[in-house]
């Protein structure tokens, strides 16, 4: 038998946050305070910045990579993309 779960935001959650837990941060710090989620991949030296909206067009990786500034210059040595997440991407 096969489960489905028909709540987006439940959805989302399993699908991206619980199924990444081990390297998902999400923003609880000073400067992290507008991003939506900070993925941290210690051994690749990867990080990832994404910023969740319910529409699409509303995403702005431009405005991303901005509040993002301080904190990717702190890890200079890491590798960032930025991604922009949607209901879409469901």
């Amino acid at each position: 038998m096969k489960y489905y779960i028909n709540d987006n935001f439940l959805n989302f959650w399993f699908r991206f946050i619980y199924k990444y837990r081990s390297v998902v941060e999400i923003g609880n710090l000073t400067y992290l305070k507008e991003i939506d989620i900070v993925a941290v991949n210690d051994l690749e030296k990867s990080i990832i910045f994404a910023e969740i909206k319910r529409e699409k067009e509303n995403i702005s990786i431009a405005g991303l990579k901005d509040k993002a500034r301080n904190l990717e210059a702190q890890l200079k040595d890491y590798h960032a993309e930025f991604i922009g997440l949607s209901i879409e991407d469901m």
